[in-house]
């Protein structure tokens, strides 16, 4: 009673893997024109799974091949696939948004000062102004790219 399986009629999904494996064995040399030909005959007539191992017992892959497609225990043995693994989380830094939240706080009251500080100078405080925020934020994005802290 161990090989009732080889008594259940084989589907057409069965016999392209058989057709497979004849032709493979055909490229390698394993079998000649005369010989497979008569194979692929016999496969299309072919219904259990003992008439498909006929054709493939003295092939290296043959008859592993007739145990996995058609042995019902074999197909219950077969591991499932590992549940997918989440990727880590990132950690996020308190840091840009804390650096946002001090340059609305704190650049009004810089700009205040700076007006205060360059009033004599009253043609060219504007672009003085304008000079000195490009200057401090050009040097925090250099800072930002020597630093590596949104690698």
């Amino acid at each position: 009673m161990t090989n009732d399986w080889m008594s259940y009629r084989a589907s057409h999904d069965d016999r392209t893997l058989v057709e497979a494996e004849l032709r493979t064995a055909f490229q390698d040399g394993r079998l000649g024109i005369s010989d497979f030909e008569e194979r692929l005959e016999k496969l299309h007539q072919a219904l259990s799974y003992r008439d498909l191992s006929v054709l493939v017992e003295d092939l290296p892959r043959g008859v592993s091949l007739i145990e996995r497609i058609g042995n019902p225990r074999y197909r219950m043995q077969v591991p499932t696939a590992a549940p997918e693994q989440q990727p880590p989380r990132r950690l996020v830094s308190a840091y840009p948004m804390l650096s946002v939240a001090a340059a609305i706080v704190f650049f009004p009251f810089l700009m205040m000062m700076l007006v205060m500080a360059f009033n004599f100078v009253q043609g060219f405080s504007p672009i003085l102004l304008l000079v000195g925020s490009i200057f401090i934020l050009r040097g925090r994005r250099r800072y930002k790219r020597r630093s590596g802290w949104y690698r």
